[in-house]
């Protein structure tokens, strides 16, 4: 919206809804992702298909059935995959009895994150050899399930494996998975599994007899950017926990008009913003990973980034924003996907003050 921004704000916070998901191609590379009796192997379990209502709504959730051997419990899938690489482990999980359950990658030089399933707290990690561990979560869906994930990197990056566990913090660990003496009906419910290049979990892909790639997510719109001066506002959140040497847009209109992004090894408490001669960025502060922050960029007399309402270091504008149209979650021509959330976008054709910043 050039000119005044819209006086109706519809009722969001960082709740939600988060708004539009700007996110990057991938590929799950897992397949049978919600079929665990097909191309998924066993170690002291069974599976039991179709046993409970997925995140989707189908009765397609596996139950995986611990057997009472000592062991490791777990389905897994050999995959060949690149030595060195962030890969990312993901599947939706449910108690069934088990109480803690997790996903690894790798076996023998693996990395795995133990989760409780009542609570969705991450409860333990753990590597062995050549792991490396760069990030894990737990993230609540709903009806008590949760995606579970790990990303890192080995030498031997071969498996992906959902397992269960039968405590918080396994007492003994066998190739990535706890092990312990299984109890009959101390079981986990498995569905969505999902392994992709990078060092977070993208939306869901389902997949069947070969790996599903998803397109990237564009947005463009058009020429709205005033050079002499302007200010643009909108409220963002991250998927990731760090820009993982990749450059992040939320908003461009070409290489000497990036309004703002974030690059390198940046974590996501602060942005950039570029205007082909100068550079700045905001304030450090609460970080926008998985909550919808406000971020401002003005230019004008001078280029100035906000954060929360509150602005950075003010440095001297060239007089342009570079030229063409907008991207909104990526760059104007559609790459350099953000990663994240996008709501409240609002374009402004004078520098606003400080105090116009933080009523927006």
């Amino acid at each position: 919206l050039v000119g005044n921004a819209s006086i109706f704000q519809p009722p969001v916070d960082e709740s939600g809804p988060f708004g539009y998901l700007a996110e990057k191609a991938s590929t799950n590379l897992a397949i049978q992702s919600e079929d665990f009796t097909t191309s998924w192997s066993v170690n002291a379990a069974t599976v039991v298909a179709n046993a409970a209502v997925a995140p989707d709504g189908t009765t397609t959730m596996d139950r995986l059935a611990v057997t009472t051997a000592l062991g490791v419990h777990g389905a897994y899938q050999n995959q060949s995959l690149a030595a060195g690489t962030n890969y990312t482990a993901s599947v939706y999980m449910k108690n069934d009895g088990a109480g803690f359950g997790g996903i690894c990658i790798g076996s023998g030089n693996d990395l795995s994150v133990v989760v409780d399933l009542s609570t969705g707290l991450v409860t333990d990690t753990h590597t062995t050899g050549t792991g490396v561990l760069v990030a894990y979560g737990c993230d609540d869906v709903g009806n008590g399930i949760y995606r579970v994930w790990v990303s890192g990197n080995s030498s031997v990056p071969n498996y992906i494996i959902p397992f269960s566990s039968d405590a918080a913090v396994p007492s003994l660990w066998e190739n990535g998975r706890p092990r312990y003496t299984g109890v009959a009906g101390e079981d986990i419910l498995i569905w969505g599994a999902q392994l992709e290049l990078g060092t977070y979990p993208t939306s869901y892909i389902p997949t069947t007899t070969t790996a599903v790639t998803r397109n990237a997510d564009k947005l463009i719109a058009g020429d709205i950017i005033t050079d002499a001066a302007g200010s643009a506002y909108t409220e963002v959140s991250s998927a990731w926990a760090n820009a993982g040497g990749d450059t992040h847009y939320f908003m461009e209109r070409s290489s000497t008009g990036r309004i703002g992004y974030s690059y390198g090894t940046e974590l996501p408490n602060w942005f950039s913003t570029y205007e082909g001669s100068n550079q700045t960025g905001s304030p450090v502060g609460l970080s926008y990973e998985n909550r919808p922050a406000p971020l401002a960029t003005t230019w004008g007399n001078n280029l100035t980034a906000y954060k929360d309402g509150v602005g950075g270091t003010a440095v001297a504008y060239d007089g342009t924003m570079g030229s063409g149209n907008l991207g909104i979650g990526n760059t104007n021509y559609g790459s350099y996907v953000w990663g994240g959330t996008i709501r409240e976008v609002k374009i402004f054709d004078s520098e606003l003050t400080a105090a116009e910043v933080g009523d927006l």
